[in-house]
């Protein structure tokens, strides 16, 4: 019961309350991005929306893991940028307009993108006869409820209530943050006999997304001839997704805990991904400035 509680009502509506705080961040400026600048807005839907569930798929492919891992890893790879990539970003100062951007239409996108592309996976891990199946209809209405609906909500209250948002952003950051870490060791810990046998062909393929990711968004937006920090930022937003989200598709809408192994570990090693990159990237010498 306690369980279902959970899976029910906690995580829809903390992901929905994270989504208002992404919403504070945002203003219809952001979004005018796409027609100002383009190909750097292009280039990062492109490596968050095909490279990364390519590359998920590679790797769920390439490394023998049951089929709920390969599942699990599958979603993570076609989650959307999660709340924390921009103030990644702005750590390692980075195109933090473009990071909200990116972050805002990917979340736009993946109403769409997300059921059709799980049942796909389903099908093709655990076969087509599995009963595990995202109803397409009701999946984009609720994701659109949980996700879209709370993003306008925070703009609206950054528009006309610009001091309470302002106020309240870095609560919602600390909030998503500390729910996320808790999430996570709720399901290891529920699922630990699971985890520990197959940690180390989950861990592997884990990081393996991870840093393989960011460094395909990096190469993809260094070959477009983007900026440093549009480069950088293309990267972060490549390698780090929404892991609640992920973990409300394997939990809530498929009821299977074993497939939120995934994401729960993805939500801890990307943090860790994204300070490995931007250290390294602080070692290299800057990347020549292209005009946009």
């Amino acid at each position: 019961m306690e369980e279902n509680v959970v899976s029910t009502y906690l995580i829809p509506g903390v992901l929905a309350l994270m989504m208002v705080g992404m919403g504070m961040t945002l203003r219809p400026a952001d979004f005018k991005r796409v027609f100002i600048y383009p190909k750097a807005v292009i280039t990062g839907l492109l490596a968050q929306v095909l490279l990364l569930p390519a590359l998920g798929l590679l790797i769920a492919l390439l490394i023998p893991m049951p089929a709920e891992f390969a599942v699990g890893l599958m979603i993570i790879s076609l989650c959307p940028g999660g709340v924390g990539s921009n103030l990644l970003t702005l750590i390692a100062r980075a195109d933090t307009a473009l990071s909200v951007t990116l972050t805002a239409l990917s979340n736009a996108l993946l109403i769409f993108t997300l059921p059709l592309f799980v049942n796909l996976s389903l099908q093709a891990f655990m076969g087509a006869e599995t009963p595990l199946q995202l109803p397409v209809l009701q999946t984009i209405l609720t994701t659109a409820f949980l996700t879209i609906a709370p993003i306008l909500l925070g703009m609206v209250l950054r528009a006309f209530a610009g001091d309470f948002a302002q106020r309240a952003e870095g609560g919602f950051r600390v909030f998503s943050g500390v729910f996320l870490v808790l999430l996570m060791l709720s399901i290891g810990l529920k699922n630990r006999d699971v985890f520990l046998q197959s940690v180390f062909t989950l861990g592997p393929a884990v990081i393996a997304l991870n840093l393989g990711s960011m460094t395909l968004g990096f190469a993809l937006a260094v070959l477009v001839r983007l900026n440093r920090a549009q480069c950088t930022t293309v990267a972060i937003e490549t390698g780090f997704q929404n892991a609640a989200l992920a973990i409300l598709v394997t939990t809530t809408f498929l009821h299977n805990p074993q497939m939120a192994l995934a994401p729960a570990l993805y939500g801890g090693i990307m943090f860790l991904g994204a300070f490995v990159l931007i250290g390294a990237l602080k070692l290299q010498r800057p990347l020549p400035a292209p005009a946009r």
